[in-house]
């Protein structure tokens, strides 16, 4: 996800995921009152994204 510019809906994910939807949406709302995510809305959904300055110093770390 950190070198995907495009929002990621939570509807989709992994099957693998150790979390219920319930728990992976207050991980992502927790993450967000952090300013590490943000919250875009598409359709009347809500998609996360990664914060610019996260996505630029992971890019930058590799």
């Amino acid at each position: 996800m950190a070198s995907t510019i495009e929002p990621a809906d939570i509807s989709k994910i992994p099957e693998n995921l150790q979390l219920s939807r319930a728990e992976l949406l207050n991980v992502m709302q927790s993450l967000g009152r952090r300013s590490l995510v943000e919250t875009v809305q598409q359709n009347g959904r809500s998609h996360f994204t990664i914060a610019p300055v996260i996505r630029e110093y992971i890019t930058n770390k590799k």
